[in-house]
């Protein structure tokens, strides 16, 4: 048989062409790869499976709160949420989530009968573990542990318990900006039947767009703050602008801007109300944080705005139907009107009145002397 030689030229070519293929994972018919096929090394995880990563080696667990379902709850039996659930998860170091780990938990304290729904948990196969606290009837500040282990715990962030509704002794509609001067209180040089209190706002009559800022900070009968996403109306009968006029609460305080209107006269009074739903003011001289028969309390008419400013009530003028009979009533009920407790015949009063706060302003005319109050006698 015949034999021809190759060129040397050519055998390299070849060989390169070869260890192309197999670098590949491939090679000719007749030729063997050599690749090798490494497998992910699986290690026994937290939870008995997983995949092994760096941050994961050692497979050390670790707790943590995530999260509680309200951060607000209301006092036992005075109505609405009186619940919270806190939760937590237990995870490796890398996040591998944990199951069926055994979870205590534990109060900070049990004020009026403040208590854990459950005492322990076992972990799901997300790592999640949760438990629910219960409201007492004293107001309080409530946080969780959650203890995994006997060494490692987790603490919740803070669950307050409330009433978490205005109250008429908490309520101030306030005022600031560029144009508001200080509050003048005395009687007024100007009409002396005003006494006051109200606000200046310099260069403001007659002037259409001059802004004046509104806040109001409003707590419940505790100083703990309303719930978010709590709501007051604020209307402005005379003159201007309010926006706007529904004001939510965030972190307990609320904010709106009250715009003027070109047609106002040089120093013109205007006033401006916020209302909503609340509880009178009462004096709590047992202690107990709820209203009983008897304690002295507030008992408010219906909130009207004062428009000609003489102290009374006139046809005419602005005022809240808190009872919808179409008609003012400057005296109330006789009753206290609150949140109560759920029993029967503890509060004959309604679950709640509207409670108000009005704020005056008197509008400047443009280069106006700032007046100077004449004490009050």
């Amino acid at each position: 048989m015949g034999f021809k030689c190759r060129s040397w030229q050519h055998i390299v070519l070849m060989g390169a062409f070869v260890a192309l293929l197999q670098g590949c994972g491939g090679a000719p018919a007749g030729q063997s790869s050599s690749t090798t096929t490494t497998t992910p090394t699986t290690g026994t995880g937290s939870n008995g499976s997983g995949t092994a990563t760096p941050n994961d080696s050692t497979g050390e667990e670790t707790i943590s709160f995530t999260s509680n379902s309200a951060d607000q709850i209301v006092i036992r039996g005075q109505g609405g949420n009186e619940t919270s659930v806190v939760n937590f998860r237990v995870a490796t170091i890398g996040g591998t989530a944990v199951a069926d780990r055994n979870i205590s938990f534990e109060i900070s304290n049990t004020l009026g009968g403040a208590r854990l729904l459950s005492d322990t948990g076992t972990t799901d196969a997300s790592g999640n573990v949760s438990t629910t606290i219960q409201s007492g009837t004293v107001a309080a500040a409530i946080r969780v542990t959650a203890t995994l282990a006997d060494d490692k715990t987790a603490v919740s962030s803070e669950v307050q318990i409330s009433t978490s509704t205005f109250i008429a002794s908490s309520f101030p509609l306030t005022a600031d900006g560029d144009d508001v001067v200080a509050p003048f209180a005395g009687i007024d040089a100007i009409d002396p039947s005003i006494t006051g209190p109200y606000l200046l706002v310099e260069e403001a009559s007659n002037v259409a767009g001059v802004e004046v800022g509104l806040q109001m900070i409003a707590t419940d009968q505790f100083g703990h703050r309303v719930l978010n996403g709590s709501a007051i109306t604020i209307v402005s009968p005379e003159t201007g602008l309010v926006e706007p006029a529904r004001c939510v609460f965030t972190a307990g305080v609320c904010r709106a801007t009250f715009f003027t209107n070109a047609g106002v006269s040089p120093y013109s009074l205007v006033s401006l109300m916020a209302y909503a739903n609340g509880a009178e003011a009462f004096t709590d001289q047992n202690g107990n944080n709820i209203f009983d028969m008897g304690e002295p309390f507030t008992d408010l008419g219906e909130p009207f705005v004062d428009e000609n400013d003489n102290g009374t009530y006139d046809l005419g003028e602005f005022f809240v139907d808190a009872d919808s009979d179409g008609m003012y009533d400057s005296a109330g009920n006789g009753e206290w009107d609150g949140p109560c407790l759920t029993e029967p015949n503890l509060c004959p009063g309604e679950d709640s009145t509207i409670i108000s706060s009005t704020l005056t302003l008197r509008l400047l005319p443009i280069e106006a002397p700032t007046p100077t109050p004449t004490p009050m006698p």
